[in-house]
């Protein structure tokens, strides 16, 4: 019969976050939404404060357009064609 313990810490498989990233099973994470009130102006203040501890560009431009893409969302959930 095998075991029901989990494996050691480190040796879990990562599993891919929503955005692709590959998270520890053990790490933990705060997913926002569109439909999250604050979550585009969120996204915009992280972006701003990675621009400080050397986040790469990319990244930063990654997260300002996911902010515009939630942004587009909500006002297309409060005005459907």
């Amino acid at each position: 019969m095998g075991s029901t313990r989990p494996p050691p810490r480190g040796n879990r498989p990562s599993q891919p976050a929503p955005s692709g990233l590959l998270l520890d099973p053990d790490e933990p994470a705060f997913v926002l939404r569109a439909s999250d009130l604050c979550a585009p102006e969120t996204v915009i203040a992280w972006a701003r404060m990675a621009q400080r501890f050397d986040v790469p560009a990319a990244r930063i431009r990654a997260a300002e357009k996911c902010a515009r893409e939630m942004e587009r969302w909500r006002a297309k959930q409060r005005n459907p064609k």
